[in-house]
């Protein structure tokens, strides 16, 4: 059976990488029909001419007046106004990547299964791999979970997953019933694809594809990169970035005090216990905190970044 599917594509001064990145994506191996939706924040060097290059019954774009502020606030108004659009499926796109063959085949297949376990009414998600490139599309890792040491399986515990997000929003796709809950991104949020992957957790559910299915481009203009997570890396961050686990740390309860807010009356009692009291953890004593992290089981998705947890928390 076809399926149609609405890309969400947020773009600012993008130009460079842009038409790859949409070819990639009309290229894509799929029997349904793939429309995209752009989101055009203020850019300076020639993003919108290349949007209006594309058939405008493939791509639409919506120019934003003021700037978005971020990705996530670019990808917050794309998933209202997706609200209004028709699809069944929806996916999400960086400007700067580039789509392998497969991807929305592979995704969309392992929608369709989990639909047939659960029902299309129930929120559901898919990610992906990628396999991580220079801005010359050279690859640096085979597999950006093997890169950034990342354990997919978390995605099936909502409590790690307040700590940790494991999945790239340019991989997802996801039914309508997700969207219907999601409606947009709150700005308390660490990310949208963090947002999302919380929101699937603990009104659905979340699968993936162990397979790379994009080429996740690295450059000097990414908002968010692949570093590694070797051991130099970790002491380094213990070296010199220990205001920055704390601000992440502070920046995970923000986000579980506004889940709290948007979505308390429809959470299962132990879900809002957890998130109420994870929203205020730095309020808490040293010693509460570690033991509040110990009896939930949390973790992060290796041994070095479990470390710097309960060295910080």
């Amino acid at each position: 059976m076809n399926a149609d599917i609405l890309i969400l594509l947020a773009v600012r001064n993008g130009a460079r990488y842009l038409r790859a990145q949409l070819d990639s994506i009309f290229l894509s191996d799929f029997d349904g029909r793939i429309s995209v939706l752009a989101g055009l924040d203020p850019s300076t060097d020639g993003s919108r001419e290349v949007l209006a290059d594309y058939p405008a019954d493939g791509l639409e774009y919506i120019e934003h007046a003021a700037p978005s502020g971020s990705a996530a606030g670019n990808f917050s108004s794309l998933l209202r106004c997706a609200l209004d659009r028709r699809q069944r499926y929806f996916g999400l796109s960086d400007q700067d990547d580039v789509w392998l063959s497969g991807k929305l085949r592979l995704g969309i297949d392992k929608l369709r299964e989990m639909e047939q376990a659960y029902g299309a009414s129930v929120p559901l998600l898919v990610f992906t791999d990628a396999e991580v490139v220079d801005e010359n599309l050279h690859t640096i890792a085979a597999s950006f979970w093997r890169h950034e040491k990342l354990d997919p399986g978390f995605c099936h515990s909502y409590k790690r997953l307040a700590l940790q997000n494991v999945g790239q929003g340019c991989t997802f796709v996801f039914n309508r019933a997700l969207l219907e809950k999601l409606r947009d991104i709150p700005p308390e949020a660490r990310m949208h694809d963090h947002w999302m992957m919380l929101v699937a957790a603990l009104f659905g559910h979340i699968g993936y594809v162990d397979a790379p299915t994009l080429k996740y481009r690295q450059h000097g203009a990414n908002v968010l990169g692949s570093e590694g997570q070797g051991l130099g890396h970790a002491l380094r961050r213990f070296m010199y970035m220990r205001q920055g686990i704390r601000g992440a740390l502070l920046a995970s309860e923000r986000q579980a005090g506004a889940l709290v807010q948007r979505y308390g009356a429809e959470l299962a009692p132990a879900q809002r216990d957890f998130f109420l009291q994870f929203s205020q953890l730095s309020g808490r004593g040293r010693l509460w905190r570690k033991w509040f992290c110990m009896r939930h089981g949390l973790r992060m998705s290796s041994g070095l970044r479990t470390l710097g947890l309960y060295l910080m928390v």
